[in-house]
């Protein structure tokens, strides 16, 4: 796994969170200028694909937590994270969850699962045109192209 692969998240800083959609396959989140709109659906600079546990942090009290994105608790996440600016990112290279520090009071954490369990995350870098995943993120693996 090659740093130039992780500077991607890196590349959240700055932009904010938008265009929430869940389905069996996870949630997605936008981030960033809108960069294309494809039988209706709409895409930004990055897109996080989520399909394992998160939790959300304001000033270090966990109010919001799912072990799988869920269109029932879809709602919740987006009225606390939308329009929200990703200020600092943080990666734990021993678990690979991934970290967004929002705004000055909400921490979003995503924490994968192993391989053999199926749930990750993954960061798609929609300013390169291509459908592949830069980043996909397990507990016990990091891919990417």
């Amino acid at each position: 796994m090659g740093e130039d692969q992780l500077d991607v998240l890196k590349d959240l800083q700055g932009l904010v969170l938008w265009g929430f959609k869940t389905s069996a396959g996870g949630m997605t989140i936008q981030a960033g200028n809108q960069l294309a709109e494809t039988r209706g659906f709409k895409t930004g600079e990055l897109t996080l694909w989520i399909q394992t546990r998160m939790r959300l942090y304001q000033r270090s009290t966990l109010v919001l937590e799912t072990p799988y994105p869920s269109e029932e608790d879809s709602p919740n996440w987006t009225k606390r994270i939308n329009g929200r600016t990703v200020v600092e990112t943080d990666f734990d290279r021993v678990n690979h969850t991934l970290k967004l520090f929002l705004n000055s009071d909400l921490l979003l954490t995503i924490v994968p699962e192993t391989r053999e369990e199926g749930n990750a995350w993954m960061v798609f870098d929609n300013r390169k045109k291509s459908d592949k995943a830069v980043l996909v993120a397990y507990k016990d693996a990091i891919e990417g192209n």
